[in-house]
């Protein structure tokens, strides 16, 4: 037996978040564990690499053998997020370092992938490991800085460090978050090749759309109790509520707030690209881009991971400093010398996994959402009461109003990108740059986070909504940027 969980009942303080779990996983199967936002997927997992406290029963690990210390359990057990990847590199200087991902040599001295790799153990006189990497085709990648890898390959990169190790319990935590189709497909067929290949049992978390094949059994948790276990069985659609009448009324408080807030933007264009090409080195990240936003105007910016996303609203926010050398015009002036970064930011509410990624995670939900009114990681004191009554109501509005006073490293991941998704649109910006808002969240939560964008986003506000999935997109977007590979 690989896992025996008897009446476990586990949480954080003494906070309980799972409730009475009796679980068992046996050697050959592969599990995916499911829920809501909130429904302690995450807390699981952590629970099992002994990151939280259990309260009551217990939780064992017979393929282990009776005596287990800790050294014996982490090498055999082995967790990776993908949420969170960047905070495994994190400098003193949060701000800097978040936006030097886009500088073109401010990355030297910083990790390669052999550097990171060998932190973990990495002997490229060792066959399995050299395996390893081609099996996640790093070995091309092994000198490059770690700072200027793609998501997809930082997830390669986390999964190979965990591989070294040998463990034989692989615990995956939101492994498709910010993945296109694409990707998920090669990381489905990558951890059915370690299923097959490898003595490894893994367990999956979080949502997602398909499986692999190796995934032999389902546990689906409902706010910390079993909802069902057992054999992979056809799996419904998840079933999306309507908005409850509260929610409505919260509805309709946000965008009067909104209304009463509103800024009309006195330009021409919010954002003009003329033939702009973006290269570091000799990679070419953009070539001859460009591309025209009106006032008012809601777009879904689309590619594939890699095509250049994130660097395009990079230019967009202010955030990358070849946009003082290309032809790029923010709110009908040429990005140079004499326009402030901050006034740029000012009028755009922004949030993307990169954001999460470097965040703060010293500061209360609620702090957290007030920094948007600054556009910074921190918070300035005296915000001003009618912001506090409105972060009130959205809180209530998603059914997470428990959160307002919790740190912020305490919350799930999905808890996490909504409380940042209300940060870019506490201020009312007249300018929305949602880069995958929507990671980590149930269908639910998305279909709340649509009706909110949906209602409050007139004619006189302008949205930019990057996804890989065209069903979130709001209903008022009508507009649609492709970017090519």
């Amino acid at each position: 037996m690989i896992i025996q969980a008897e009446n476990l009942t586990a949480g954080l303080g003494t906070e309980v978040l799972l409730h009475n779990i009796d679980w068992t996983v046996e050697p050959n199967q592969h599990w995916v564990i499911t829920g809501a936002n909130g429904a302690g997927k995450s807390m699981l997992i952590n629970t099992i690499i002994g990151r939280s406290r259990i309260m009551k029963g217990s939780l064992r690990f017979p393929f282990l053998g009776e005596k287990v210390d800790f050294l014996k359990k982490k090498k055999a057990i082995t967790r990776v997020s993908f949420t969170d990847t960047s905070k495994l590199f994190k400098s003193a200087e949060i701000q800097h370092y978040y936006q030097q991902r886009y500088h073109a040599f401010d990355a030297d001295g910083h990790l390669t992938v052999r550097d990171y790799l060998q932190t973990g153990g990495l002997d490229e006189n060792n066959p399995e490991h050299l395996a390893v990497l081609q099996l996640l085709d790093l070995d091309v990648l092994i000198d490059k800085e770690r700072i200027k890898l793609s998501s997809g390959q930082t997830r390669k990169l986390l999964l190979a460090k965990a591989l070294i190790k040998e463990p034989q319990l692989l615990l995956l935590d939101n492994p498709y978050i910010g993945l296109d189709a694409g990707s998920r497909q090669i990381l489905n067929d990558t951890l059915d090749r370690l299923a097959s290949e490898r003595n490894i049992s893994i367990i999956l978390s979080g949502h997602f759309d398909v499986l692999p094949n190796c995934i032999s059994h389902r546990l689906h948790l409902e706010e910390g109790h079993v909802g069902y276990q057992g054999s992979m069985k056809e799996l419904e659609a998840d079933q999306v509520a309507e908005l409850t009448s509260q929610q409505l009324e919260k509805l309709e408080e946000v965008k009067a707030f909104y209304q009463e807030k509103k800024k009309v933007l006195p330009v021409k264009d919010v954002f003009q690209l003329d033939g702009v090409s973006v290269r570091y080195g000799q990679t070419t990240i953009l070539d001859n881009l460009s591309w025209q936003v009106k006032p008012g105007e809601k777009w879904m910016l689309k590619g594939q991971n890699g095509a250049g996303k994130s660097t395009l609203l990079s230019l967009l926010y202010g955030d990358n400093p070849q946009a003082y050398s290309l032809p790029v015009y923010l709110f009908d002036q040429k990005r140079g010398p004499g326009q402030s970064i901050w006034a740029i930011k000012e009028r755009i509410g922004f949030t993307s996994p990169e954001l999460h990624a470097y965040y703060d995670q010293d500061l209360l939900a609620r702090h957290v959402v007030w920094s948007g009114l600054t556009d910074t990681f921190h918070v300035k004191p005296g915000t001003p009461t009618d912001f506090r009554v409105i972060t009130e109501a959205l809180f209530a509005y998603f059914g997470i109003s428990a959160c307002l006073n919790r740190p912020f490293s305490q919350l799930s991941t999905g808890a996490q990108r909504l409380v940042l998704f209300m940060r870019a649109v506490i201020k009312v910006p007249p300018v929305l740059l949602l880069d995958e808002p929507f990671q980590g969240f149930d269908q639910q939560t998305i279909q709340a986070c649509r009706s909110l964008l949906s209602k409050v986003l007139d004619d006189q506000f302008t949205l930019i909504f990057i996804t890989h999935f065209e069903h979130e997109a709001p209903s008022i977007v009508d507009q649609t940027f492709r970017l090519k590979s």
